[in-house]
């Protein structure tokens, strides 16, 4: 019984590790979002006529 209680410690374990891989990875890649979707913030709402400084016209 002891061996079944060992063996699924390990699988939960590694299964628990892989999820928090997955999670640290996602969280690198939505880390890096806000630059490029900032680097589109002026040029969109120039477009859209809402603020358009001197450089865009």
């Amino acid at each position: 019984m002891s061996l079944i209680g060992t063996a699924t410690a390990f699988y939960v374990g590694f299964k628990n590790n892989q999820a928090y891989g997955r999670n640290w990875e996602a969280r690198i890649i939505w880390g890096q979002l806000p630059i490029p979707v900032g680097r589109l913030e002026l040029p969109l709402a120039c477009w859209a006529k809402i603020v358009c400084p001197k450089k865009y016209n």
